[in-house]
C-alpha cells in the first residue's frame, strides 16, 4: 500500500521505505540507505535518469557548473519545488500467508459444499432449452465462497453515510441463503465511506436548501439537457465545464485512439507505453495513432496513492500526448482548497486536456463533470447522446452542488469548508 504526505514546505519524517521528492531530486530510503535519481529524466550529463557524483549537481540537485571551469549546464525546472514524502508499507509475510490461507480455506470448503450438498434454493428449475443463468465459476463463487462471508459486507444501512450509521439486524437460518430481520438495529463507526467532507446529510445548509428547491423547481426537469441551459462551473482552472451524467462520460472518443491507462501512481512503464506506441503503431497495420490519450487517477482510490503529476505532465508534453485525468476521488478533498491533484502539485490545470470529477464523493449529490478547453467541451455537448437523451440533473441535486461547492469556498457558512477540509 502507498500513501503519500502532504506538500509541505518544512522537514519531514524520513520514511522507512520509499521516496522523498525535493528540488527535483528523488531519493529511495532503504534500511537508512539513500541513492537519488533525478526527476528529470531527459537532462544533460546523465545516463538513464541517474545522478553521477562528479560535481554536475548541488546538494538539492540542481545544476552547478560543468568540469574545468566550463558553462553551466541548463536543465529542466524541479518537477517536485517543495519536499514530498511518499512511503510504502509492506505487507508482514504472516499476515499475507493467513490471508490467502483463510481464501483458499474458504474455496476448498466451498467446493466440498458444492459437491456434497447442493440445497434446493440453490437450483435452477424450468430451465430447459434456457441457457445458464450464470458461468459456472460465478455461479459458484457467488453461492458456496461469497455467501458464507455475505453479511460481512451486505449490511443495510438506515442512515446517512457519517461518522456514526445505524444498520438493521437480521439473522439467517441456513447459512447465508436467506436473511430475516429481527425488529432491532445497531449503531456503527462508519470506516467505509466516500462521504469525505460530511455533506452526504439530513440536516444543515444543504439538505435546507435542497429541499427549498424541490418546493420551488419539484422533483425532476422531465427534459434532456439540451432542452434546457443548464450548468454547474467547478472552479478548478479551466475555461469551460460541462456537466453530465455518470453513465455518458466516456461515448465521445472514437476507434484509432490509443488509451494508455496508469493503474499505479509511478509513472515508470509510462514512458516505454509510449515510445512502443510512437515506433510500433496500430496493431497489424502499423498506421501511426491519431492520437494517443493517458488517463490516470488523481487518488487511486484502491489504497489512496497520489499520482505524481507532475511526472506524468513532462512526460506528456515531451511524446505530445493528450492527458485526462479522473479526479472522482480527489476533487474537493486534495488541494490546500479542495481542487483537486492539479492544485495539490501547484500545475495549471490547463496541462491537463480533459478533467473528470463526480459530484457524488466529496459534495455529497450525483452526476459529474468534464474540464477542458472552450473546444473540447463544445465537441462533447455537440456530439455526446447526453444532449438529447439523458435526462437533465434533478433541481434537489444541483442545489446540493451548488451549497456544497459554495461552502468549501468559503462563500457560505463562515469558515466551514475549511473545517471540514482540514478535518481529512
Amino acid at each position: 500500500m502507498a500513501r503519500n504526505g502532504l506538500l509541505k514546505s518544512h522537514s519531514t519524517t524520513k520514511p522507512a521505505n520509499g521516496y522523498i521528492f525535493e528540488n527535483g531530486t528523488k531519493t529511495l530510503w532503504t534500511q537508512g540507505e539513500s541513492t537519488q535519481e533525478k526527476t528529470n529524466a531527459h537532462t544533460n550529463g546523465f545516463a538513464n535518469g541517474i545522478s553521477k557524483s562528479n560535481g554536475l549537481l548541488s546538494s538539492n540537485g540542481v545544476s552547478s557548473s560543468a568540469p574545468n571551469g566550463g558553462p553551466p549546464i541548463n536543465e529542466d525546472p524541479p518537477l517536485y519545488p517543495r519536499k514530498w514524502a511518499e512511503n510504502f508499507e509492506s505487507v508482514p509475510y504472516m499476515t499475507a500467508i493467513l490471508t490467502f490461507f483463510g481464501f483458499y480455506l474458504l474455496m476448498i470448503m466451498g467446493y466440498i459444499n458444492y459437491l456434497l450438498f447442493v440445497p434446493n434454493v440453490a437450483k435452477e428449475k424450468n430451465r430447459e432449452g434456457y441457457p445458464d443463468l450464470y458461468e459456472k465459476f460465478v455461479l459458484f463463487y457467488s453461492r458456496y465462497v461469497y455467501r458464507r462471508i455475505v453479511d460481512c459486507f451486505n449490511r443495510p444501512v438506515t442512515s446517512v453515510p457519517g461518522a456514526i450509521i445505524t444498520i438493521k439486524d437480521r439473522e439467517t437460518p441456513d447459512y447465508g441463503w436467506t436473511f430475516k430481520y429481527t425488529g432491532t438495529e445497531s449503531t456503527c463507526l462508519n470506516l467505509a465511506s466516500y462521504n469525505y467532507l460530511g455533506f452526504g446529510e439530513n440536516t444543515g445548509l444543504c439538505t435546507e436548501r435542497s429541499k427549498e428547491s424541490v418546493k420551488q423547481s419539484g422533483c425532476a426537469l422531465c427534459s434532456p439537457s439540451g432542452e434546457i441551459v443548464q450548468g454547474i462551473l467547478v472552479p478548478i482552472g479551466h475555461n469551460k465545464c460541462n456537466k453530465m451524467n455518470d453513465k455518458s462520460r466516456y461515448s465521445t472518443f472514437s476507434k484509432e485512439n490509443l488509451y494508455l491507462t496508469l493503474s499505479f501512481p509511478a509513472p515508470s512503464s509510462l514512458e516505454a507505453g509510449l515510445q512502443k506506441a510512437l515506433l510500433e503503431g496500430q496493431p497489424h497495420s502499423g498506421k501511426p495513432w491519431r492520437k494517443i490519450l493517458i488517463v490516470v487517477e488523481g487518488i487511486f482510490s484502491m489504497d489512496g496513492s497520489i499520482v505524481r503529476l507532475p511526472e506524468i505532465v513532462r512526460l506528456k508534453n515531451k511524446y505530445k500526448a493528450y492527458l485526462y485525468v479522473d479526479e472522482a476521488h480527489s476533487i474537493g478533498a486534495l488541494g490546500p482548497t479542495g481542487r483537486g491533484v492539479t492544485e495539490y502539485f501547484g500545475i495549471d490545470p490547463r496541462e491537463v486536456d480533459i478533467l473528470m470529477g463526480t459530484y457524488t464523493k466529496s459534495f455529497g449529490s450525483m452526476g459529474g463533470y468534464v474540464a477542458g478547453s472552450k473546444s473540447t467541451i463544445d465537441y462533447i455537448r455537440a456530439n455526446s447522446h447526453v444532449r438529447s437523451y439523458a435526462t437533465s440533473m434533478p433541481p434537489p441535486v444541483a442545489m446540493q452542488i451548488l451549497t456544497s461547492m459554495r461552502i468549501i469556498m468559503g462563500l457560505e457558512n463562515g469558515d466551514e469548508g475549511n473545517v471540514r477540509h482540514s478535518s481529512i
